[in-house]
């Protein structure tokens, strides 16, 4: 395909997803109850005159227009709302493209227009935005490729948008007037607008258009554009790889670079201009680490070679993704700078929310104004100030005083130099120290060989004398007559035998006795033990350099606390224990080195720009000349893709706009797998070269066009849809896709995806972990111990709390009231423990919303939660609560999922569709994962993201870990835990003194043997868990027999969960022995699919419910927990007991056949 085509392609699909974008208080607009033709044509008569070139069609007299029939404006009033809720416009979910006649009349859209109603990728969900959901995307894109639009009158026309609308929404069309939709009142005023020109993409379509014009297009876009072969598949953490010169700068100290970001750093280095360089970078894996090693490394090389300072542009498409990189080139790098006010290694390019983004300590630069442009005012305020700082530390660093800032750089350039000559030693001596086969020189066996070595050499040398002298010792005139007379010259051999056999050191092997070849081999054996003693001796001399550096490296730095450990662990048998010792000394100080070395080239250049030798030739600075002298200062340049090409425009006087391309040195793209590729494509004309971060197992783009409207702009431009690869589509596609289908790197260890793998993973406990690796990645993550802070809360790393709440649809979304509450009521009641946990010397007042996410597949569940905080108290703490996209790229000590649905869902669950959403969920946890909902959901024997999920999450802990399993008691009846006694539909029944509570081990144990000996009809127990230990420790077959024996007649049924007590599909033992004792008492087992009530129903008129495992739970010892039932009794529960056995006879399976 021509890279044309996809410029075009992906333009137009920009201007489409721009127009379902609409904020009319930008754009001339009308709103009334009714919009009849005068006030129709009034509105023409004011606006056609002065239309976009987009709304205006001259020869058919009609004005562009778009039509909302409906709004949504926020609930005010009694409802409290979070501060971000209250400032949301209004919204109008749904526009009617159309023309405006100068009469006054609708028309419906020109085909050549190619516009359909739609419905805005806001209201539809998955949504990230604070907006109400109407819908999912995907029924709404199912039933548009479905839909035929008739567009023969308006009246037609409108009302078969409006058809539309209802069958995408499940609704009955256009909501009434001030209905509520969540937190979101109907508004049923009309909305006419002009169709915009463009919106927020605006700076990319121009780019766009401009590159569409040139003749040949950069070389790194043209590198996306047409891909490269896969190439051969790389080991790269091979030594040959470890030893690969280039990597100079480090930006911190305290840790070295993982085995895997080391390897990536070095791989790059064998990148050229043009080249797309995609890393994968699972979660918690280090990939902010990376980038500033990127950064330093060529901060510090274009300063060894004395070139423009690096222009580096850092973007991504979201807003947390840009924070992120913010604050990694700013608070987490923490550099100490020698000129005042420039704290940061990056300026944020961008024309919005100034203020706010300066409050909150970045350096901000627009268009006009702002950091970088402050520096340079003519007043020279600045100036003075950075030229006293910078020589007062220069001064103090070396030891001596500079005159100038000219003179300082000299001084801080050669020091550079000479930490670059280190490692570059370090670098030459690293393969010096290892064998042919790539293992370290054993000093002992070398010194061994050399000494055999040696000793062999000094035989033979004594050996080829005695030859020699035997030769000089026989006259002419013997050999002569050696030659005639076999007499002599037998006896001529007989003296040579004789020397070998008593002098030889290899006399077994010699079969031939002539002196001419006796001599020719011993000197062959004589030069190849000379050369043999070459290795040990050269291997020895490597060994003994390393102990002189090391010796000296650990002098240089004796003082640097962060250094001392990885100093200790420095040795000749470790390569990576070079590296790591380079890292936080030498690279670290040529980055140091380097850094200021930047300072007093912008000094420099400052003085020349503000007190020039002579006049500039021309009063202005291009676009180059101007982002070279800033990037001495600040090197990063971090923009969103929507905002950057407006800081590289140039507009010529007649109209037309060209672009700074490939401007940057390098362009590092983060969160990737976020990026949709027409957003983030244009971008790479603006640099040379491009490393690209992201993981597409993670969050997906929020693509902002439907499959059905991709497909049609595909045909528009040429592209056959079956055709179009996904990396490509702007439906389905994304840039990490796009980019690794642009490199030919490929790893010999993960052959699933193009490009770097990053692998050590730190963030989680590695039993949290274990989940995103094994299923996700293909075991290939290394999950490094995580030491717990808050082990004194005694949580499982992965652990559920069993809600059986009741999911509900409200406006297009879902949410299940009972898990928000019991998400409230567990952190009401867990906060003090939890802050008393992690409180520290290093963190005197921690914050709980620094420890604990919510995570909730739905925005409906989010805004329950939200409200079920604040009834709780805690609508303060400010706790991050949503969809995955709300902790994308953050952490929490402990993350709370809400699954939602409820046991009577049937079908697929939203967070299986793959594994991205469960994969970001889980990942964020570094100790525990809590899934708060009903765990029947989670079925082990599946294998999908939470069958998954659910066989490490039932699996039996080992001794002495915490259960998975925590208590519901608080949420289920508990009155010390601060909630409701027991379940709403309860209470009734306890108001009338019909209920009993159990809250007591002997009391559970004294009610299952009553009901035993009581029941004359029909016993059922359903304990989801069956423990033969359980059922021995109370005598229960006894019981049974007994009771059958009583009344024969008696049926007795144990109902308990197909996998609960099989976790990885092998029953256990204890298990398999229960059922076997029970059955032959005389019970009936019957095994059921995803069960976790535990229940006894006693005939008709008693029933027993709670968190008590009636044959499963422990009687004794640590395992035995606080447990809570009800007991209710009389005539009025026979329906629900009724009710209770069909649904567990609904669930009934086959026996399942597990081998043991």
């Amino acid at each position: 395909m021509e890279s044309g085509t996809w410029l075009r392609y992906w333009r137009n699909s920009l201007a489409d997803a721009d127009r379902q974008r609409i904020d009319i208080t930008k754009q001339a607009s009308l709103t009334a109850p009714l919009l009849d033709a005068e006030a129709l044509q009034a509105f023409y008569t004011a606006h056609y005159a002065a239309a976009p070139e987009a709304a205006a069609v001259s020869e058919l007299e009609t004005l562009a227009v778009m039509l909302a029939p409906f709004s949504l404006r926020p609930v005010v009033g009694d409802r409290r709302r979070t501060a971000q809720q209250g400032q949301a416009r209004a919204i109008h979910p749904f526009w009617i493209p159309a023309r405006l006649t100068k009469t006054g009349q609708l028309q419906p859209p020109t085909s050549n227009e190619h516009l359909i109603p739609w419905l805005i990728r806001d209201v539809l969900e998955p949504t990230t935005r604070n907006a109400p959901v109407l819908g999912s995307l995907t029924t709404v894109d199912s039933e548009l490729a479905l839909w035929t639009w008739k567009t023969d009158t308006w009246e037609q026309y409108y009302t078969n948008a409006q058809a539309f609308y209802a069958k995408a929404t499940a609704s009955a069309g256009w909501p009434a007037n001030r209905a509520e939709i969540g937190d979101w009142v109907v508004d049923s005023n009309a909305t006419l607008t002009l169709m915009p020109p463009q919106g927020m993409a605006a700076n990319i379509i121009g780019l766009y258009r401009y590159l569409e014009k040139q003749s040949r297009l950069p070389a790194l876009l043209t590198t996306l554009l047409q891909g490269q072969a896969a190439g051969r598949p790389l080991n790269p953490e091979a030594l040959g790889l470890l030893s690969i010169k280039g990597h100079y700068g480090q930006m911190g100290n305290s840790y070295p670079l993982s085995t895997s970001q080391r390897s990536t750093l070095q791989a790059l280095l064998k990148t050229a201009s043009g080249d797309v360089f995609p890393v994968n970078g699972p979660p918690g894996t280090g990939k902010t680490t990376l980038l500033q090693s990127i950064v330093a490394n060529l901060i510090v090389e274009k300063a060894v070679l004395g070139q423009e300072a690096p222009r580096i542009l850092a973007s991504s498409t979201n807003n947390q993704a840009i924070t992120n990189i913010l604050d990694s080139f700013g608070r987490e790098a923490r550099v100490s700078r020698w000129v005042p006010e420039a704290p940061s290694l990056g300026v944020f390019l961008t024309n919005s929310n100034v203020a706010e983004n300066e409050q909150r300590g970045y350096q901000v630069q627009t268009t006009r104004e702002g950091f970088c442009k402050a520096k340079e005012a003519a007043d020279g305020r600045y100036l003075r100030a950075a030229e006293t700082e910078l020589l007062r530390q220069g001064a103090a660093f070396f030891g001596i005083e500079y005159p100038t800032p000219a003179a300082l750089r000299i001084k801080l350039h050669h020091a550079l130099l000479q930490q670059v000559t280190c490692i570059d030693t370090w670098l030459d001596l690293l393969p010096r120290l290892y064998d042919e086969r790539g293992e370290p020189w054993n000093a002992e066996q070398l010194r061994q060989a050399l000494q055999t070595g040696r000793a062999t050499i000094a035989a033979l040398e004594a050996y080829q004398l005695e030859l020699l002298r035997l030769q000089a010792s026989e006259s002419s005139f013997e050999n002569f007559l050696a030659a005639f007379l076999a007499s002599v010259r037998k006896k001529k051999q007989a003296r040579y035998q004789f020397l070998v056999r008593t002098q030889c050191p290899y006399s077994n092997e010699v079969t031939d006795f002539d002196p001419e070849q006796l001599k020719l081999e011993v000197a062959q054996r004589l030069e190849k033990a000379q050369q043999a003693l070459l290795h040990p001796q050269a291997a020895l001399g490597a060994l003994s350099t390393f102990d002189t550096l090391a010796a000296q490296l650990r002098r240089d730095y004796a003082a640097q606390k962060e250094a001392a450990s990885y100093l200790q662990a420095l040795s000749a048998a470790d390569a990576s224990s070079i590296h790591n010792v380079l890292d936080v000394t030498h690279r670290h100080s040529a980055f140091v080195l380097a850094l200021h070395y930047w300072e007093a080239r912008y000094v420099v250049a400052l003085q020349e720009k503000l007190r020039p030798a002579q006049p500039p030739r021309r009063g202005y600075e291009t676009k180059p000349e101007q982002f070279a002298r800033w990037a001495m200062l600040t090197p990063c340049f971090i923009s969103t893709f929507h905002t950057v090409a407006n800081f590289l425009v140039k507009k010529s006087k007649d109209g037309e706009s060209s672009y700074a391309l490939e401007l940057f040195d390098l362009l590092l793209v983060d969160e990737s797998g976020q990026v949709s590729p027409e957003v983030g494509a244009a971008a790479f004309a603006l640099a040379k070269k491009a490393v690209v971060v992201g993981d597409t197992n993670q969050i997906e783009p929020v693509w902002n066009l439907l499959p059905a409207l991709d497909a049609q702009n595909q045909r528009r431009v040429g592209i056959a849809p079956a055709e179009c690869p996904l990396a490509y589509q702007v439906s389905a596609g994304s840039l990490m896709r796009l980019a690794q289908l642009a490199t030919p790197f490929r790893l010999t260890n993960y052959p699933q995806e193009r490009g770097l793998l990053l692998r050590q993973h730190r963030r989680s406990k590695p039993e949290i972990i274990r989940y995103c690796d094994e299923y996700v990645y293909g075991s290939q993550l290394e999950r490094l111990a995580n030491p717990s802070s808050l082990a004194a809360l005694g949580l499982p790393p992965l652990g559920y709390i069993h809600i059986a709440g009741e999911c509900t649809t409200v406006g297009g979304s879902r949410q299940n009231q009972q898990e928000a509450e019991a998400i409230a009521s567990w952190l009401h009641l867990k906060r003090d423990d939890i802050l008393a946990a992690a409180r520290s010397t290093a963190n005197p007042t921690p914050r709980l919303q620094d420890l604990v996410g919510i995570v909730t597949p739905f925005s409906g569940q989010k805004l329950a939660i939200q409200r079920a905080l604040r009834a709780q108290g805690l609508g303060n703490e400010n706790l991050t609560v949503g969809t995955v996209h709300a902790l994308q790229g953050a952490e929490r000590t402990i993350v709370l999922f809400s699954p939602v649905y409820d046991a009577s869902h049937r079908g697929g669950y939203f967070f299986d569709q793959g594994y991205n959403l469960l994969n970001v969920a889980v990942s964020r946890a570094k100790e525990a994962f809590l899934v708060i909902g009903n765990r029947c959901l989670f079925n082990p024997a599946r294998n999908t993201p939470s069958g998954n999920l659910a066989k490490l999450l039932f699996e039996e802990p080992a001794e002495g870990r915490p259960r998975p399993e925590l208590d519901n008691s608080f949420f289920y009846g508990d009155e010390s835990r601060r909630h409701l006694p027991v379940p709403r539909e309860h209470l009734t029944a306890v108001a009338t003194g019909k209920v009993d509570r159990l809250s007591e081990l002997e009391q559970h144990r004294r009610a299952l043997a009553w009901a035993i000996n009581t029941a004359q009809e029909h016993l059922v127990i359903v304990s989801p868990f069956i423990s033969a230990n359980a059922i021995q420790a109370d005598g229960l077959t006894d019981l049974i027999v007994a009771a059958k024996v009583r009344q024969p007649t008696l049926r007795i049924t144990v109902y308990t969960d197909a996998h609960l007590d099989a976790p990885r599909g092998q029953l256990h033992p204890h298990a398999q022995a229960g059922r076997a004792a029970l059955r032959r008492a005389g019970a009936e087992v019957k095994i059921a699919e995803q069960i976790h009530n535990k229940t006894i129903c006693l005939d008709n008129h008693a029933l027993l419910e709670g968190s008590f495992n009636w044959l499963g739970a422990a009687r004794s010892g640590h395992y035995v927990r606080h447990e809570v039932s009800w007991f209710f009794r009389g005539t009025g529960w026979a329906g629900r007991i009724e009710q209770l056995v069909q649904e567990m006879e609904e669930r009934v399976v086959n026996e399942l056949v597990i081998s043991r």
